[in-house]
């Protein structure tokens, strides 16, 4: 996790600031109470969602980033033939994923964040990785390059997933225990 720290440009001084509860030394549960809401609700292109709609955009936007992505590796059997539908729908779920976060942080935050000199390389590399996918997927029709960018491409939204969801690998995981009792509750209902 350090590897995405440094991304961030924050330090432990600062993760313990914000409750960072991965690297701060404070056993508090602070980063529980609301820290990224706040930031968000300071945001000037989103300032007065409130955190349940916040909650529900990024829900939302994360839900269709994954409809996408399933779609997508539905297509990976014919893929050879499908390259341009792969590649489009692997990178509106890419995009989805992002623009998720948005409503976490607020759209101006995030743009800004990932605009620092600190972030830029690792999110023109991002960006980079999307636009190779579709441009040797919609005009080179190259499948294995389109394959290979696509693989660049989770990788690099993975460290941005792990670096965004508050709390970092901590919030992810209780977001699934949370996710994944709320499946066996609507599966034991429906049994």
């Amino acid at each position: 996790m350090q590897f995405i720290s440094n991304w961030s440009g924050k330090d432990a001084a600062s993760d313990a600031e914000e409750g960072n509860p991965e690297n701060a030394s404070t056993s508090d549960n602070s980063w529980l109470s609301g820290s990224w809401f706040t930031e968000a609700q300071k945001d000037p292109w989103m300032p007065s969602l409130s955190r349940k709609q916040r909650l529900l955009g990024f829900i939302g936007c994360l839900l269709a980033g994954c409809f996408c992505f399933f779609v997508a590796f539905m297509l990976l059997p014919v893929l050879v033939l499908k390259a341009r539908k792969f590649a489009v729908l692997y990178t509106m779920g890419s995009l989805f994923t992002i623009g998720s976060f948005a409503f976490l942080w607020g759209p101006y935050s995030l743009l800004k964040h990932l605009i620092s000199p600190s972030v830029l390389p690792y999110s023109g590399l991002c960006a980079a990785n999307m636009f190779a996918t579709l441009y040797f997927g919609l005009k080179m029709h190259s499948t294995i390059l389109t394959i290979v960018f696509a693989c660049l491409q989770i990788i690099s939204l993975l460290f941005f997933v792990l670096h965004y969801i508050p709390g970092g690998t901590t919030g992810l995981t209780f977001m699934g225990k949370f996710a994944g009792k709320a499946a066996a509750t609507a599966v034991s209902a429906v049994i």
